[in-house]
């Protein structure tokens, strides 16, 4: 049941205050939970060993950790200016992304919630004895020279390969691999896109596989130790929203872009969508969420607006999910042989 459990993060609504949803697609009309803050709420989510802990993000920097088992708005811990607890925030700028991470890596033995936001600071999270302590982990520094010092943080994912890595993607199109070892130094970096990246995800069926999506209108898929795109993928000339894998077909991605909700298929063909759907609400979309158990989508606009969409004729999943992601990727590049050399000394999967 946990996976089925949604939570919507509104910054207006109808003039009034903004809130947090968690509901159940059992009855998407009414939500479980109803929360409310005194600032506008940007970035939502649940913990993985300890689903009851939702953890919310708002535009002032702050941070409130809900129990949204409990029948009322219980706030675990929080830090920022209108906090119950007085802890004050490390920013006063939004927070865009939040992951949660293994504790092991910070050598403790409950989860710890990491965050980044506008001012391209990387923040780690832990409940401590006046009920949550932060502590600066990276800020991003800006490439060039500019009247700002760092950008901004949009997207972060967990390595999955190694539990002490983990990549951000930045407003100047590049993403960085930082480790928990490393404090306030990153790895390496790369630019992705020829401007700001709003995601980075990685492929649910191979470690080494993961994708980015960004203003420069294209959705490109990477491997680890290869810092050029396997495969771009471009849907139209307007920004990429969002995109995300498919949790049960290991070749499918969906993309928004535009107003259009567009459907990949890299065993079939990368040059073009496998289908267009056109968003049919003058607010443009901004976010999709594949369902974990169906096929399913979500999708939401810039108004609140929330729609599922039943994906008909989908191809059956392969049986060897990752055999068959990495024979499309290989197949992409033919005509790239020294990329597609440079992908085989990465070990298995390629090899």
């Amino acid at each position: 049941m946990g996976k089925l459990l949604k939570a919507i993060c509104y910054t207006y609504l109808l003039g009034s205050g903004p809130l947090a949803v968690p509901a159940l697609p059992q009855n998407p009309l009414l939500p479980e939970r109803l929360y409310r803050f005194a600032s506008p709420v940007t970035a939502l989510s649940f913990a993985r060993t300890r689903p009851n802990l939702l953890a919310v993000g708002m535009a002032d920097g702050g941070l409130a950790l809900l129990d949204v088992s409990a029948a009322d708005k219980t706030v675990v811990a929080d830090a920022g200016d209108a906090s119950e607890s007085g802890v004050a925030s490390p920013s006063w700028e939004p927070i865009w992304t939040m992951v949660w991470m293994s504790g092991e890596e910070f050598h403790l033995d409950d989860q710890v919630l990491v965050t980044a936001g506008q001012d391209g600071q990387v923040v780690r999270w832990r409940r401590g004895e006046r009920g949550v302590e932060w502590t600066p982990m990276l800020r991003c520094p800006e490439r060039g020279v500019g009247l700002r010092q760092f950008a901004g943080v949009l997207c972060m994912a967990p390595v999955p390969l190694d539990p002490v890595r983990y990549m951000v993607g930045t407003e100047d199109g590049c993403v960085h691999e930082c480790s928990t070892n490393y404090l306030h130094q990153h790895k390496s970096v790369f630019v992705a896109h020829a401007g700001p990246v709003y995601r980075l995800s990685f492929s649910p069926f191979c470690e080494k596989i993961f994708l980015t999506c960004g203003a420069d209108w294209t959705v490109r898929i990477w491997a680890m130790g290869v810092n050029e795109p396997l495969v771009t993928l471009t849907g139209g000339m307007q920004s990429v929203e969002d995109a995300s894998w498919s949790p049960r077909n290991s070749t499918i991605i969906a993309s928004i872009s535009g107003d259009e909700l567009c459907m990949w298929d890299l065993r079939r063909k990368t040059y073009v969508p496998a289908s267009r759907t056109t968003w049919a609400y003058p607010s443009p979309p901004t976010t999709l969420l594949f369902s974990p158990t169906q096929d399913n989508i979500l999708v939401a606009d810039r108004d609140g607006r929330v729609v599922a969409f039943a994906l008909q004729d989908m191809p059956f999943a392969p049986y060897f999910q990752t055999k068959a992601l990495v024979a499309s990727l290989e197949r992409a590049l033919v005509t790239k042989p020294a990329l597609l050399a440079s992908l085989k000394k990465q070990g298995e999967p390629f090899a």
